[in-house]
């Protein structure tokens, strides 16, 4: 269409510009070839009004005359024709551009005035486009704002403001309130409110109070859990008179907020400033964007909820760690006398004692030699809960220790019917760790072997690779489920965890292993399958060369 109508301007300025000398010219010569015409015509009418002037002149005057004359009114008359068009072309350009003008104002009846009904048609039906297309944008752009509000994890207080200002301003209204539901107290509370300080007070707003089960139109958002268009407040008895004059509020919508099951509050907006009507679609995204701020606040709520547990758990956690070390403290203390006497008498330290005595005596000892173990377990358990376990680094040889370990539970596999492998190199350098504390480690893995392994064989393996020992226990027990895995190594997790155990255990051990490997910048990790066995592997780096080995 804007290519037609700049063709047909084209061919209107050619035909003007190009006519005018040709008629200038035509004029001129026509009164060249009938002079004696002209003179008299020109004589006759106004020679008697200037009879000083010579005829001649007169003629060539009056030619010019009417020559202008012609040339101006094609002008004027094809500025008629071209302005229309001229509007027409301006308008498709800007439409192009996305800037709908102001509607043309045609006064003709012709072709052109067709085109420019058809044009202001569209510049209507465009206006209103982008006057949705808008909203939307509005719409999504508040939506967005609250969410990485919400992302933030701000307080409940922050979000709510938030989402009213994004919710108000973002959404097209100019002023707005939020209440939130006491469920304590069975009130609706005026919490915060925006573009209403020319009115009312935030403080004035949060003394508004209405009771939850009353007449009030807020009790209806709650009770029915849906949205108000209120147009005419006045007239509408659930509406509060008192604030509705303070206020001077004309028209109105309200819309809850919800969570997941429940109505926690509500948005009210109106247009005062502007006294625009509030629509059903700006309703519709008001409440929209409500169900948004709802799951907002209850994120935030959850997330507050969860971080008071998580406090009093820690709290709860260090008061078990300092049950747990004073009394193994206490419990060490009291052994220790115990666990001499015994010793002295079964060795005749004290004197010769009867074989039947003796035969009672060694049980004892060996069952406050288990306590005294688990108590010096969960000694070591409680310093490294309370980061106080202290690891003396150093270069010791690492074969020399394992051999220790397998020869101590060598006993107890066999006793069990188990067959004990070992897989040492010939040679293998000294290794950067506290001796003591593998020691740990390798007893309690190997002891677990033993104990979750009915029958099969249980191996240890060392091997080097590169600047690293690595040490592997398999066994071929009872294994461990993959959904177990990641468990077995939190304090108190037992594998048969039922009341009707099989297997014994205070469920610290593999917790204190992670722990002293932790402190050795080292980890332990599993592959198991259930009733195939498992394998439990960890590594310890290799001591310079300058280093020699202190076992």
């Amino acid at each position: 269409m804007a290519k037609r109508i700049f063709r047909l301007k084209s061919l209107f300025e050619k035909i003007v510009f190009g006519l005018s000398p040709v008629l200038v010219a035509a004029l001129i010569l026509m009164g060249m070839l009938n002079y004696d015409i002209a003179k008299s015509f020109i004589f006759l009418s106004i020679g008697n009004l200037y009879p000083a002037v010579p005829v001649k002149w007169l003629v060539t005057a009056s030619i010019l005359a009417i020559s202008s004359i012609g040339v101006i009114g094609m002008f004027i008359v094809t500025r008629m024709i071209l302005k229309p068009l001229y509007d027409l072309l301006r308008n498709i350009q800007l439409i192009k551009q996305g800037i709908p003008e102001p509607l043309i104002e045609i006064k003709s009846h012709d072709e052109i005035c067709k085109i420019a009904n058809t044009l202001n048609e569209m510049t209507v039906e465009l206006k209103q486009n982008m006057g949705q297309l808008q909203q939307k944008i509005d719409h999504i752009a508040a939506l967005h704002e609250l969410s990485e509000a919400s992302s933030k994890r701000l307080d409940e207080e922050k979000i709510l403001r938030i989402a009213l200002s994004t919710g108000i301003k973002g959404l097209g209204f100019e002023r707005g309130v939020l209440y939130l539901v006491n469920t304590e107290e069975q009130v609706i509370e005026g919490r915060l409110s925006v573009g209403m300080t020319d009115f009312v007070s935030e403080r004035e707003i949060q003394k508004r109070r209405v009771p939850l089960y009353g007449t009030d139109i807020l009790s209806d958002v709650v009770r029915h859990n849906r949205a108000y268009n209120v147009v005419d407040p006045a007239h509408d008895v659930r509406c509060n008179r008192q604030f509705m004059n303070e206020t001077k509020t004309k028209a109105f919508c309200l819309v809850p907020i919800r969570t997941s099951d429940k109505v926690i509050g509500m948005f009210s907006a109106d247009n005062y400033f502007s006294s625009h009507p509030i629509h059903d679609e700006q309703v519709g995204n008001l409440a929209t964007f409500a169900n948004t701020a709802g799951l907002a606040v209850e994120n935030v709520r959850r997330y507050n909820e969860l971080q008071t547990q998580y406090e009093e758990l820690q709290i709860l956690d260090t008061l078990k760690s300092n049950f747990v070390a004073n009394i193994t403290q206490e419990l060490r203390t009291q052994l220790t006398p115990v666990k001499g006497y015994v010793d002295a008498l079964v060795d005749g330290t004290l004197g010769t004692l009867p074989e039947e005595q003796l035969k009672v005596l060694r049980i004892v000892r060996e069952n406050v030699n288990a306590v005294v173990s688990r108590v010096n377990q969960l000694v070591d358990f409680a310093l490294v809960e309370q980061k106080e376990l202290k690891s003396e680094l150093q270069p010791f040889d690492l074969v020399k220790v394992i051999q220790l370990c397998a020869d101590k539970i060598e006993d107890e596999a066999a006793g069990k019917g188990l067959k004990f492998y070992r897989f040492l190199p010939e040679s293998l350098p000294a290794v950067n760790g506290d001796p003591e504390q593998i020691e740990k480690v390798l007893n309690s893995l190997l002891h677990n072997a033993v104990k979750f392994t009915l029958e099969g064989y249980i191996a240890l393996k060392v091997q080097r690779h590169d600047d690293l020992a690595k040490v592997e226990i398999t066994d071929t027990g009872i294994g461990i489920s993959g959904e177990e895995t990641d468990k077995i190594f939190e304090k108190f997790y037992q594998v048969d965890g039922s009341t009707a155990r099989k297997h014994g255990g205070m469920g610290i051990g593999l917790s204190l292993v992670k722990g002293i490997l932790e402190e050795h910048n080292s980890s332990v990790e599993v592959s198991s399958k259930v009733g195939e066995g498992s394998t439990f592997t960890f590594t310890l780096p290799i001591a310079s060369d300058t280093q020699d080995p202190k076992i």
